[in-house]
């Protein structure tokens, strides 16, 4: 394979990253380009880390997180997403919890599982692993400080609405997740 399709790959994965950071960033109104920094950092490290530990795990862990991938990522964004539509419905808007090491360690995992799939399957494929694990974490940081900004841009114009939109966009993702795996 060629690094025109190690990139396509990047971006492939890097998609429900690259949404999660439009919905974090709907909940923040204030730019602060070192908050901006550790939540792509975050969603990309996940992101190029994932491959490594599918490659290195190879396929026996892949069929064993298979089984259950699509129910994690649907159970964190789930519930990501309900406590932004509580806070919505509240009024009361946690920019500390956005942040929370907890929050990014759930978002990011939940965004790579299927780059943990990907990495199963790079031993199988002629492609350099390493070229698209660097590719796979420099595209998804480079999108995700997009969306960070195009969130918090729209955010600020949509006010309260943004956590409700936000929230909605995670719920949406992770039951995509789920039904892309049950095959409906």
């Amino acid at each position: 394979m060629s690094l025109f399709e190690s990139i396509i790959i990047a971006f492939g994965v890097a998609m429900d990253a690259f949404a999660v950071s439009i919905a974090s960033g709907t909940a923040r109104t204030e730019t602060d380009l070192r908050d901006d920094f550790r939540i792509a950092s975050f969603l990309a490290g996940f992101q190029a880390a994932m491959p490594v530990l599918g490659w290195l795990g190879g396929l026996g862990l892949g069929l064993l997180i298979k089984g259950v991938d699509h129910w994690i990522a649907f159970a964190l964004l789930g519930a990501i997403g309900a406590r932004m539509i509580y806070e919505s419905a509240t009024g009361k808007r946690s920019h500390a919890n956005t942040l929370s090491t907890r929050t990014l360690i759930g978002l990011s995992f939940a965004t790579s599982i299927d780059a943990l799939i990907v990495g199963v399957t790079l031993p199988l494929m002629d492609i350099s692993a390493p070229l698209t694990v660097f590719a796979i974490g420099a595209i998804t940081f480079t999108l995700c400080t997009g969306g960070l900004h195009l969130g918090r841009r729209f955010g600020g114009i949509l006010g309260d609405v943004a956590d409700l939109i936000g929230g909605t966009i995670l719920i949406a993702i992770g039951t995509r997740i789920l039904l892309i795996h049950l095959g409906a």
